[in-house]
């Protein structure tokens, strides 16, 4: 499976602040492991159980916020599209999917939703014009759309404010940005 490589440009920069060593060994048709080394100094324990305990109280309520809440996720790709739906909905929001933005334009007619999750590059229609589209329309201008997106490049994110989205979740998803920003962007709804 190949993929841009990115992961591991970021990787290597961190381990390297800290001052450490990053290693791949390869074997081809094998796979490969990616290795590193840092040095760290013992933490206090008991700080960090409270700080643990404390973020996990944070994301609990972040998710509260969100419970019950409707969501339209526009995306095309069948693996990204389950792990989102599993997500959400173990948090108990409701889910409904459309493959681009042409589904989606045609299924936001026919239900009321909180929110839409917003892939940008699609077929048929991306992101960027199926929330243009929306936003015409003034039943949808203040509803929160959210572009996921891998392109994280300060020129994407304009790109997507100026279609008229609210704010950026990165691809891969991590799961608690991902809440934070869907609560910040449902309490400004309210």
């Amino acid at each position: 499976y190949g993929g841009t490589g990115l992961g591991l440009v970021i990787s290597q920069k961190i381990v390297e602040l800290l001052g450490g060593h990053i290693w791949v060994e390869s074997e081809e048709h094998k796979g490969s492991i990616f290795s590193f080394t840092v040095s760290m100094r013992k933490s206090d324990e008991d700080a960090v159980v409270q700080s643990v305990q404390g973020a996990e109280e944070s994301m609990q309520r972040v998710i509260e916020r969100l419970y019950g809440v409707h969501v339209l996720v526009v995306e095309d790709n069948e693996m990204n599209q389950e792990l989102v739906v599993d997500l959400l909905e173990r948090k108990g929001l409701y889910v409904k999917i459309a493959n681009n933005g042409v589904e989606a334009l045609e299924i936001i007619q026919t239900e009321p939703f909180d929110m839409v999750l917003m892939d940008i590059q699609m077929p048929i229609m991306d992101g960027y014009e199926a929330t243009k589209r929306l936003r015409m329309k003034e039943e949808y201008k203040g509803l929160p759309i959210l572009a996921m997106s891998a392109n994280m490049m300060q020129g994407d994110i304009q790109k997507s404010l100026e279609a008229g989205m609210n704010a950026h979740i990165a691809k891969p998803i991590i799961p608690a940005d991902m809440f934070r920003t869907m609560a910040k962007w449902i309490d400004n709804k309210k």
